[in-house]
């Protein structure tokens, strides 16, 4: 394949990378990293569209335009690096900024028309500035293991970025000087550089649409699933514990009086009711139960490996803190909880309709006992 072919393929592929960001950021509108990260793929085929140009151009075009959009490729690119992995906007830019402008400085024309100390030192700079954003990718506020686009990113990366210290190196040798840049120019640089992006949209995609799926399964006010989220979770746990034949049990929790604390003392008092039950149900459950948040005022425990008396002594526990908690006093008293229990056995296996209407049962017989009705 010819010189302009090789360009006009990476071209391609690094559009459809643009095309991918641009996607993306409908997705994530409010994200700046994301923005970034399409400004890096749009200098990118600015540089790709020159360097195809570059018969057309004249000498001082070629030097100033060609060394200007690839300063813009790699600020941006090293930018969004930065931003993706929770660096503050203006330090992200500044850093990347002011080493693409030491890249520029040290670049004063295309790599074949420089001198061989020009092109190995614009090249060295290169190679910093992507073994820092390898550096930064592996440094993120989540461990890597855990990110595996973002894995496949710095590898790419840090592939770039030895290749660009070897082609320092070569850069000094003239007999190697010319073909070596063409190498690195039209195949090495545009492929490891256009893989790498394309793990990070990748990245931006995957942890946009856990982060959507997580907002559709947590109540907002006590961030604890709501109803969505916790039948679902339930539901899969409740098989689980049957295969391992263990029991689970499940508690409806509602809060008492809690209109009357709405209608008497504003719904910001009743919020901040609902927040403290909430934490004080969260502080009691175990590292294996799940909370969750049904309705206005009520809240559904599931306890896996638990017997039905072992959850009542729990829930108990629950109702003297609250009763205790001087935080969660109100002028019409402290806040109380009713509730009730369904255990599932391992011999009676149950869904989770069925536990939950017999909580509810018990919840109305516990509430009926203490009324002095039954």
């Amino acid at each position: 394949m010819t010189h302009a072919g090789i360009v006009v393929a990476n071209g391609l592929f690094i559009g459809c990378m643009l095309l991918a960001s641009l996607h993306l950021r409908r997705m994530v509108p409010s994200h700046i990293a994301v923005d970034v990260l399409a400004w890096a793929f749009a200098a990118a085929l600015t540089t790709t569209g020159l360097i195809l140009l570059i018969p057309w151009l004249s000498p001082v075009a070629t030097a100033l335009l060609v060394p200007a959009a690839a300063f813009a490729t790699y600020a941006c690119l090293w930018s969004a690096i930065w931003l993706r992995c929770g660096a503050p906007p203006p330090w992200a830019m500044i850093g990347a900024i002011g080493l693409g402008i030491a890249l520029l400085i040290a670049w004063s024309g295309l790599a074949p028309a420089a001198s061989g100390q020009r092109l190995a030192g614009m090249s060295a700079l290169t190679s910093l500035g992507f073994l820092a954003a390898t550096w930064r990718l592996a440094r993120g506020p989540v461990p890597l293991v855990a990110r595996p686009m973002d894995r496949l990113a710095a590898v790419f990366f840090g592939a770039l970025g030895l290749a660009m210290a070897g082609r320092s190196g070569l850069a000094l040798i003239p007999a190697a000087g010319a073909e070596v840049a063409w190498v690195f120019t039209l195949i090495v640089f545009p492929s490891l550089f256009s893989a790498g992006g394309l793990c990070l949209v990748l990245g931006y995609v995957g942890h946009s649409l856990s982060t959507n799926r997580a907002l559709a399964t947590l109540d907002h006010l006590t961030g604890v699933d709501n109803r969505r989220g916790f039948e679902a979770r339930v539901q899969a746990e409740l098989a689980a514990a049957a295969s391992a034949g263990r029991p689970s049990t499940l508690v409806i929790v509602d809060i008492d009086g809690l209109k009357a604390i709405n209608d008497g003392l504003g719904h910001p008092t009743g919020d901040t009711v609902i927040q403290t039950v909430a934490a004080t149900l969260r502080t009691a459950a175990g590292a294996a139960d799940r909370l969750g948040r049904l309705g206005g005022d009520e809240f559904a425990l599931f306890m896996p490996g638990r017997t039905a008396p072992e959850a009542v002594a729990r829930l108990e526990q629950v109702q003297a803190a609250l009763a205790a908690d001087a935080a969660l006093g109100v002028p019409a008293g402290p806040a109380r909880v009713s509730f009730g229990v369904a255990e599932c056995r391992p011999d009676q296996p149950a869904d989770y309709g069925t536990l939950y209407a017999a909580a509810d049962v018990d919840l109305l017989a516990r509430r009926a006992r203490l009324r002095g009705v039954a």
